[in-house]
């Protein structure tokens, strides 16, 4: 069972605030639309960093932005074709760059 633990990035503060489903004060703080919230989606990658919503991944295909499909119920990753992937795949092979946030020059650099 995924843990359930999120991360926000607050926007006045420029800065992440980690947290987990029971950490109410932070939960009341960070519901706000100067936050944007963002889950762990329960993987790790090959340097056991945790990979939330938002984080940028490289794989040997380029680097994606992963991310929430409320449709499906599942994490993608995605790329500039927006043709999604899911973020199945076995994560010795996934290593988290950045976020979108504090480096979104990551993407457009690898033209992804």
């Amino acid at each position: 069972m995924r843990e359930m633990k999120f991360r926000a990035w607050r926007r006045n503060e420029k800065n992440m605030t980690y947290f987990f489903i029971g950490d109410w004060e932070k939960i009341k703080m960070l519901q706000s639309c100067e936050n944007e919230a963002m889950q762990y989606t329960g993987l790790k990658d090959k340097n056991n960093i945790e990979i939330y919503e938002g984080d940028i991944i490289h794989t040997s295909e380029g680097s994606f932005e992963v991310y929430w499909d409320e449709d499906y119920l599942l994490f993608y990753l995605k790329g500039s074709e927006n043709i999604p992937i899911a973020l199945d795949m076995d994560s010795k092979y996934l290593e988290v760059i950045g976020n979108i946030y504090e480096n979104k020059e990551l993407l457009e650099s690898k033209n992804v």
